[in-house]
């Protein structure tokens, strides 16, 4: 990434749009780098924090649908963790 006079603060646009592309496919393991400082510090941690939520949605319905679909138990509820907001309703 480069670089300025206070430090990585250039946000690496070609790098988020390969990042994005691949969540929309479904890689849920691709994340930003955080060696970045300041504004694209901030966009690279959001963005790995959003698709680390997503990552844990998708194992969530995975348990769910397993506990509920294939043996019956009813009572089997989706747990989203320290989330808040929409991800826990």
């Amino acid at each position: 990434m480069p670089t300025t006079e206070s430090g990585t603060d250039i946000l690496d646009r070609p790098l988020l749009l390969q990042v994005l592309s691949d969540v929309e496919s479904g890689n849920f393991s691709a994340r930003m780098p955080l060696d970045s400082t300041g504004f694209a510090g901030k966009v690279a941690e959001r963005l790995n924090n959003v698709i680390a939520a997503n990552q844990m949605m998708g194992s969530e319905l995975a348990r769910v649908s397993q506990a509920v679909g294939r043996e019956g138990r009813l009572s089997n509820r989706m747990t989203v963790g320290k989330s808040g907001q929409a991800w826990s309703e």
